[in-house]
């Protein structure tokens, strides 16, 4: 490992459970609401806020679906970033996200649906994946780390 990549990740390090983390959440999101509207609700969240539409100060009635979106916005706002992540990933970067985080396959039988060795899965791709959500988090600064370039 030469001096430049040593600093990017032991950076890495750092956030890698916090992006692990995430990426399970959106994983059971997927797996519990499948084909959910994500980004409109995540619209009307940025556009009425947490108080959501036409709520009235005197009478706090949300429909369920305002309800739902506001206990879930931290889900919503994970799953706007990691769809937006994934369409920066080539195809086989976004089967091994979907299999590992989705389907909760180990990396050994990743490698072996992807035909690759677990070493090179694990440490070349999995480092990749993970740099590419952590920036898109804002978990790193991306400034001289030379990813996105």
């Amino acid at each position: 490992m030469n001096a430049q990549t040593e600093p990017v990740t032991d950076l890495l390090r750092d956030v890698v459970p916090q992006v692990e983390g995430r990426l399970y959440g959106w994983g059971r999101c997927v797996v519990t609401y499948p084909g959910a509207p994500i980004s409109r609700v995540y619209e009307a969240l940025q556009e009425y806020g947490l108080q959501g539409p036409g709520v009235n100060s005197e009478k706090q009635s949300l429909s369920p679906q305002e309800r739902w979106a506001i206990q879930y916005q931290h889900e919503i706002d994970t799953a706007r970033i990691v769809q937006r992540t994934l369409k920066k990933m080539a195809r086989l970067e976004r089967r091994i996200v979907w299999m590992r985080y989705v389907e909760k396959r180990t990396w050994v039988d990743i490698a072996e649906k992807v035909s690759m060795s677990e070493s090179l899965v694990k440490r070349v791709l999995r480092e990749r994946i993970l740099y590419l959500f952590a920036a898109e988090f804002g978990l790193l600064a991306t400034d001289n780390l030379g990813i996105g370039e």
